[in-house]
């Protein structure tokens, strides 16, 4: 073992983008406009605002590409709200500045992530439910601890996984299909 978390994930920024384009390939161009402001502004944080109007300015220049930094699904990834490693561990992982969110995500489920530096050394990702009981990555996604059903094995909480428990259904399918695909369990 070379990390334990709370909550893991297998979301893809590389899929949800394939899916997405798929999505509004059949659009007319009004309606994809419509689309794409929507999920521009669906947010009232203006990083993120600025984010994804960077995001789609960039992909519309072809200068933008997730396949590049990110795995395609499954994308095992402890999420770094809450870890632990051993020092020893953390001293071999290999950390870059991380001035904008791109990095950060970069860092928690790019192709240089830490869960996938741990897997290089040979070590295990596990994720710990709220029972104690620790799970292997392939069994993540029967936790009910991101995402899942009432994350009712959830032992830290954040905005992430409070944002799933206060939207509504919709919502909470949409959520929980990004970060487990045809694992998604919403209720």
């Amino acid at each position: 073992m070379g990390l334990v978390g709370a909550t893991g994930s297998y979301q893809s920024f590389t899929t949800n983008n394939l899916e997405r384009s798929r999505m509004l390939s059949t659009l007319g161009p009004v309606a994809r406009l419509r689309k794409r402001i929507k999920h521009v502004l669906n947010d009232v944080n203006p990083r993120l605002i600025t984010l994804r109007t960077a995001a789609w300015v960039l992909g519309g220049l072809g200068l933008w590409d997730p396949a590049r930094y990110f795995p395609a699904f499954p994308n095992y990834h402890i999420r770094t709200n809450a870890f632990m490693a051993s020092r020893e561990t953390l001293t071999k992982i290999r950390v870059w500045p991380m001035a904008f969110k791109l990095p950060a995500f970069v860092f928690e489920s790019g192709h240089e992530s830490l869960t996938n530096q741990i897997i290089r050394l040979g070590l295990r990702p596990l994720v710990v439910a709220r029972t104690g009981e620790a799970f292997e990555k392939e069994q993540w996604h029967l936790l009910n601890t991101f995402r899942q059903a009432m994350q009712e094995n959830l032992l830290v909480a954040d905005n992430q996984t409070d944002a799933y428990e206060e939207t509504d259904v919709e919502g909470r399918i949409d959520l929980s299909r990004q970060a487990w695909g045809p694992f998604a369990r919403p209720f």
